[in-house]
């Protein structure tokens, strides 16, 4: 699968729309967005890489901005 880097921007600022500061699990992300599993995790999986989110346990949370 592949995004271009206006896509993930896109959907960074959705998902800190959309889930702030409360932590969500796969499944609440996967609703908001109306994807499946199959999509969800990597994406999930690639904001953790980068940093945008933290997983702890089933949850995630979006990290804070630096500043």
């Amino acid at each position: 699968m592949h995004y271009s880097v206006r896509q993930i921007d896109d959907l960074k600022a959705k998902t800190a729309s959309l889930f702030g500061a409360k932590p969500f699990t796969a499944a609440q992300f996967r609703d908001a967005f109306g994807t499946t599993r199959k999509y969800a995790i990597p994406l999930l999986e690639f904001f953790d890489s980068l940093r945008f989110t933290t997983r702890t346990g089933d949850l995630r949370a979006l990290n804070r901005s630096p500043g």
